[in-house]
């Protein structure tokens, strides 16, 4: 697909939110299926959280394996491991946190 480009014919980067799925881990891991439409992640969470990717049994937790994310915003393409896409993403917090997972498109 291609991009839309400036006045100088340059290309210029867009992405748009499509669907999002919401997290609220609390002292344990939970996961959900990524949203569809896109293979960007914005990840936007109210505190400090673990995420990682995987299948439908991927668990997050604070250790290593697992991606730190400080409160705020983070941008993920989507992993592929051994050549097979995530189709999961999980989410640890030591206290509540909301966590939000959007897909973005071009």
């Amino acid at each position: 697909m291609p991009l839309p480009v400036d006045s100088n014919g340059r290309s210029i980067q867009v992405l748009a939110p499509s669907t999002s799925v919401i997290l609220s881990p609390n002292a344990s891991s939970v996961s959900s299926a990524l949203p569809t439409g896109g293979s960007v992640y914005m990840i936007s969470c109210s505190g400090d959280i673990w995420v990682k990717f995987g299948s439908s049994t991927v668990t997050a937790a604070a250790s290593a394996g697992s991606t730190y994310i400080p409160g705020g915003v983070a941008y993920f393409s989507k992993p592929s491991f051994t050549g097979v896409d995530a189709t999961h993403i999980a989410a640890f917090a030591a206290a509540a946190q909301t966590v939000c997972v959007t897909s973005l498109v071009v």
